[in-house]
């Protein structure tokens, strides 16, 4: 394989392998709202409306702000970029009203309820194994063409010098 060739391949598992930790940190997310549905199923207290939506809100900046600061600026851009998130999360929930909804429900409908969440965060759990398991395959193939790229930038400049 060439030169060019292997670096568009690196290229492409580069692209590969961001998508699938975005895909992955969705899924974790998912699992993060799960586990609160969970919790205040649990705890049997109604959240406000304002406290639903700036618990959403800020990871949702949060989760803006790490991919932003992990694209420009690394490790300590994306805790950067967390920090000023979470900040703004607190502010636009904050904006958002509150109106509680205090509804109560048998415990036969509680179980139900939570068994079926308790499904959906099994599902996703498997899908993060899934995605996990692509992820080091593809981790394995980028250090693969790596080696690819150095070996004929090596022998490159073998021939040139």
């Amino acid at each position: 394989m060439g030169l060019a060739a292997s670096q568009a391949r690196l290229c492409m598992l580069t692209g590969r392998k961001s998508d699938l930790e975005f895909n992955s940190m969705n899924l974790s997310q998912k699992r993060m709202d799960l586990a609160d549905k969970i919790q205040g199923l649990l705890n049997d207290s109604g959240t406000s409306k304002n406290e639903k939506s700036k618990f959403n809100f800020e990871n949702m900046f949060k989760m803006a702000g790490t991919v932003l600061g992990l694209a420009y600026g690394g490790i300590i851009g994306s805790q950067i970029g967390q920090s000023i998130g979470g900040m703004l999360g607190n502010i636009f929930g904050e904006a958002c009203g509150s109106s509680s909804s205090g509804s109560k429900m048998s415990e036969d409908e509680k179980q139900k309820k939570l068994a079926m969440l308790q499904q959906e965060d099994k599902k996703l759990e498997i899908k993060i194994k899934q995605i996990d398991t692509q992820h080091k395959a593809v981790q394995t193939e980028v250090e693969s063409v790596q080696k690819v790229v150095d070996k004929n930038i090596e022998q490159s400049f073998k021939i040139l010098g």
